[in-house]
């Protein structure tokens, strides 16, 4: 999957594709998304190209290579896996703050 958006703005959402194991490919535009991308980047879940050309070869090489294609969207996967507790711990941090909300008159 390649993420247009991120082309020619502050990118686009990475985790549904991620989720469905798609092999990412972002250009350099990930600004709305800058944590995620450096995340999936760096556990090597995702490519990034900087051009039209870059994306061109990039897709190429990885037509011409189906099993790598095919690793870089499991990693992609497990990477999402690794963050499925995030709202429950963002929830159990805001608890508190539920609860002094629900006592106060």
């Amino acid at each position: 999957t390649c993420l247009a958006g991120s082309f020619t703005w502050g990118g686009h959402n990475p985790v549904e594709p991620a989720q469905l194991g798609c092999a990412i490919i972002v250009g350099p535009r990930m600004d709305n998304f800058a944590v995620m991308a450096d995340d999936l980047l760096g556990a090597g879940a995702a490519l990034q190209v900087m051009d039209e050309a870059e994306l061109t070869e990039t897709l190429s090489h990885l037509l011409k290579t189906p099993q790598e294609c095919a690793a870089l969207g499991i990693k992609a996967r497990n990477w999402t896996a690794t963050k499925s507790g995030v709202l429950d711990e963002t929830l159990r941090l805001l608890e508190p703050f539920f609860t002094k909300a629900e006592s106060s008159p």
